[in-house]
């Protein structure tokens, strides 16, 4: 049985002056008016990173490009080794800054932390473009630029108007049965009452039923202003479906002209050598503002990373010893509006920015879910089928159910079993460290090296011959207070290939918050690395497993400028996931971070140990048997 509704989008996102009320403000429908419509377009795949139609993207001014011979816009497509290598001369030993480091007018001026951090917060810092003019490296990104920055608030999307469009609908209730899935569409209404005519939106759906059960659903963009959302009927009894438009394409738009224009959340690198110091600002990429002439710290890093190099001669690039990260710059270069937007946007509660209605979900008992085959018998292929959420739904108790395998209950006796005679490496992030604490409890491992965030930390289980080992990935690193000396652990490839070829290895990977403030090219710089690094540990060693833990939804960190950081550009980093391991899929288990935070409304760049608890549940699931014997540990 398929039911499908329909929603059309029309409540208000207002934007005031005043300070009374937040610029992005959604009033309550309370009676919205509800037609039967009995036509839905066919529902499609969504569009590939790569392969995204639509038009361009604006320059450093937050302008869009010139005209071309034919009166249209004009592009110039690069790729990141282009942009990179234009910025070459300015890495070269013969780079000379163009200021003796006495100017106290200009960027010269810059050398302790406490500059730097006062000019980013003042807007002093002249930042240095990394994309000038008509370029774009991903289709994306010209589709969203090709917009004007946004000059009038009534034109983004309009929540107050909603109307509530579905088929069926009895008394303001939607009826299904399990297993039964429910579609519909979503068209966006601005300020004006009329229809967007453009996609780019970040459109979110989840159900939650009376009590508490959670599951996220799929949306496609229908690249019209409209939006195609299904979701499936798991529970019976009532249920409230959300919709929200997590980003309107406005401030996505927002965010890549940030990441165009050079601006970011930076890091700094602290040089000494006898009394002498003198802090720059480091990046992932060499365009760093305020230095002319950088440091290039790609070969010990192994991947891209740049600092500014000192001015004062003295000092030399081999004298970076500490790392320390920098506030979060206001929004930069762009429009009144914009600026309201950017600083409304970061929420605690996504459910602000849903479609009010008046509609019930309601799930008859009849029906029932598949029986489940174990996810030990499967492909760790089945994990990478996201376009199709839910994979899973969460209880009120807080326990993850899988919908697309049957997976072994957290039992300890099974866990240590399941990790007996195995050499575990998790490499990543503070969301890393969450991960190797819960295969640190599930191995029932002693602490023999003490680390915490940042520093590598190791333990064992001598009995079991278990070792469990953390380690951050590469720079950059957000490192929250104070400084911290500079890590010796290298990059995520050289990490991987130092891993044993011989005997049963599990690896997991998480690569995302430290790297997505980065252009997206840099980082899939980073995932092709970490891709073929993968690659060589299976193939030298036939009894190795990796999961590649994804990005999460948060909704609120980062709030004083939520570009430049945070999920905005989430949805695009999942699908270059998906393609960048297109040829792994078979020989990694994803542990998808979105849709089960997403259900859980989160807000915070920490998501509760919970879904850590279940993703490293899942992924045992498929190495071991019901019996604890590994299973999927041969590729």
């Amino acid at each position: 049985m398929k039911i499908i509704f329909i929603v059309l989008l029309t409540s208000v996102i207002t934007f005031m002056t005043i300070g009374l009320l937040r610029p992005w403000t959604v009033f309550i429908l309370t009676q919205p008016n509800v037609k039967v419509l009995n036509v839905l377009p066919e529902p499609g795949q969504p569009d590939d990173l790569n392969v995204l139609p639509g038009p361009g993207q604006p320059d450093d001014l937050n302008v869009l490009p010139g005209p071309g011979p034919s009166g249209e816009q004009t592009w110039n497509r690069k790729t990141v080794f282009q942009i990179f290598d234009s910025f070459r001369p300015r890495t070269l030993d013969n780079c000379v800054d163009s200021c003796d480091g006495n100017d106290t007018s200009s960027s010269c001026s810059l050398v302790s932390y406490e500059d730097w951090e006062k000019a980013i917060r003042r807007q002093q810092l002249n930042y240095s473009p990394f994309l000038t003019g008509n370029q774009y490296i991903f289709e994306f990104e010209k589709e969203h630029l090709s917009y004007p920055p946004l000059s009038d608030s009534k034109e983004l999307p309009d929540l107050t108007l909603s109307i509530v469009v579905i088929e069926d609908v009895q008394d303001g209730v939607v009826s299904c049965n399990v297993n039964d899935t429910i579609s519909g569409r979503v068209d966006l209404i601005d300020g004006y009452g009329k229809q967007r005519t453009s996609g780019g939106d970040e459109v979110r759906v989840w159900v939650v039923n009376e009590f508490n059960f959670r599951a996220s659903g799929y949306v496609i963009d229908l690249r019209n202003g409209s939006y195609q959302i299904f979701v499936r009927c798991l529970w019976p009894g009532a249920a409230k479906i959300h919709i929200a438009v997590a980003y309107p394409r406005e401030f996505i738009r927002a965010t890549i002209h940030h990441t165009h224009v050079g601006m970011a959340r930076f890091v700094t690198a602290k040089f000494e050598k006898n009394v002498t110091e003198e802090v720059t600002i480091c990046w992932s990429a060499p365009n760093i503002p305020g230095r002319l002439c950088v440091c290039n710290y790609t070969t010990f890093n192994q991947q891209p990373f740049y600092c500014g190099r000192p001015l004062d001669t003295r000092l030399s690039c081999d004298d970076w010893k500490a790392t320390r990260s920098t506030t979060l710059p206001p929004p930069y270069n762009v429009t009144t509006d914009e600026v309201k937007l950017i600083k409304s946007m970061p929420t605690k509660d996504i459910k602000k920015y849903t479609v009010r209605h008046n509609l019930a979900l309601l799930v008859n008992s009849s029906g029932q879910l598949p029986q489940l085959s174990p996810c030990s018998s499967l492909s760790p292929e089945v994990t990478w089928d996201i376009d199709h959420r839910p994979q899973g739904y969460w209880s009120p108790d807080n326990n993850w159910t899988s919908l697309v395998c049957k997976r072994q209950d957290w039992d300890l006796a099974w866990t240590v079993s399941c990790l007996q005679n195995t050499t575990i490496r998790v490499i990543g992030d503070s969301n890393g460290v969450r991960l190797f604490r819960q295969l640190k409890s599930a191995s029932q491992c002693v602490t023999t090296q003490r680390g915490g965030w940042p520093d590598q930390e190791t333990c064992t289980n001598v009995n079991k011959d278990i070792t469990v080992v953390f380690t951050p990935h590469e720079y950059p690193l957000y490192l929250a207070v104070g400084w911290t000396k500079k890590l010796p652990y290298g990059g995520v490839a050289k990490q991987i290939d130092a891993l044993p070829s011989a005997g049963r290895v599990l690896l997991v990977v998480h690569y995302y918050l430290h790297v997505v403030v980065s252009h997206l090219a840099v980082t899939r710089v980073r995932l092709a690395a970490l891709r073929d690094a993968i690659d060589r540990l299976l193939k030298r060693n036939p009894y190795a497993m990796v999961a590649f833990r994804g990005p999460h939804v948060t909704s609120y960190d980062w709030d004083n400028n939520h570009t430049l950081g945070g999920d905005v550009l989430g949805g695009f980093y999942l699908n270059m996931l998906k393609e960048v391991f297109s040829n792994l899929k078979a020989k990694v288990v994803f542990l998808d971070g979105w849709e089960m935070t997403s259900s859980i409304e989160n807000e915070l760049y920490h998501p509760t140990d919970h879904v850590p608890r279940e993703m490293i549940r899942t992924l045992l699931s498929f190495r071991c048997k019901e019996n604890g014997h590994v299973q999927h540990f041969k590729i």
